[in-house]
C-alpha cells in the first residue's frame, strides 16, 4: 500500500488541501472584487435612502402647515384680504416706502439724514397656485421678494428710540428690522430694514 501512494500523482495525494486553496483563490478575489463594492454601495445607497427618507417627511411636514396657512388665508373675507395686500402689495412701491418712512422720522420728530432702498434683495420665494396668485390677475406663478431701506436718523435719544421701534412694529406696512446702530454720544440711529412685495 505504501509503494502505491507512492506512486500517486501529487494532485491525488493532496486533494483536499487543493480544493481548499482552489477554494480560497476563488474566494478571496470575488470578495474583493464583487462581493465588497457591493457591500459598500449598498450601505452608501442605505444611508442615501434614510437621509431621503428625513427630506420627505420634513417637507410633508412643511406642505401640511402650508395648506393650513392657504385655508386660514382662504377664510379671510375680502376686506381683511385688503389689508394683506397693503402688508404685502403688488410691486416694491417705493414712493409709498418713503413716504411711510418721512413719516415716522416726521412723527417722532428727529431728523432724517439719509433714506435710501434697494429693491429685489434677499432670496426670492415662488408661491406658485397659492390663493395670492390667484388673486392677481396676471397668471404665472408669483414671487416673494425682499426690499431693503436704510434709514439714517439724528436727534434721537432712549425715549426717541423706544418710540421708534414701537411705531415700526405697529405699522400697516410690515417692516422686519435687520440690523440698527444707536450712538447715544452722537444722539444719531441707523436702521436697515426689510419689506416685502409680491412679482
Amino acid at each position: 500500500m505504501s509503494e502505491d501512494n507512492q506512486k500517486q500523482p501529487f494532485y491525488i495525494k493532496h486533494f483536499q488541501i487543493l480544493v481548499v486553496l482552489l477554494f480560497l483563490v476563488l474566494l478571496i478575489p470575488g470578495y474583493l472584487f464583487f462581493i465588497s463594492p457591493e457591500r459598500r454601495a449598498y450601505g452608501e445607497h442605505k444611508q442615501l435612502f434614510l437621509t431621503q427618507e428625513q427630506e420627505l417627511a420634513q417637507k410633508k411636514t412643511q406642505l401640511m402647515e402650508y395648506k393650513k396657512n392657504l385655508m386660514s388665508y382662504e377664510g379671510i373675507s375680502p376686506a381683511d384680504r385688503q389689508k394683506i395686500v397693503e402688508i404685502l402689495p403688488y410691486g416694491p412701491d417705493e414712493a409709498n416706502l418713503y413716504v411711510n418712512l418721512s413719516a415716522i422720522a416726521s412723527d417722532l420728530g428727529v431728523k432724517l439724514d439719509d433714506l435710501s432702498i434697494q429693491t429685489n434683495q434677499g432670496k426670492n420665494i415662488v408661491l406658485g397656485d397659492s390663493a395670492l396668485a390667484k388673486d392677481k390677475a396676471a397668471a404665472g406663478s408669483v414671487q416673494l421678494r425682499t426690499t431693503l431701506a436704510n434709514i439714517k436718523l439724528s436727534a434721537v435719544n432712549y425715549a426717541t428710540l423706544k418710540k421708534c421701534l414701537e411705531t415700526i412694529e405697529a405699522n400697516t406696512k410690515l417692516l422686519d428690522i435687520q440690523s440698527f446702530d444707536f450712538n447715544p454720544t452722537d444722539a444719531t440711529l441707523s436702521l436697515t430694514m426689510a419689506t416685502y412685495y409680491l412679482q
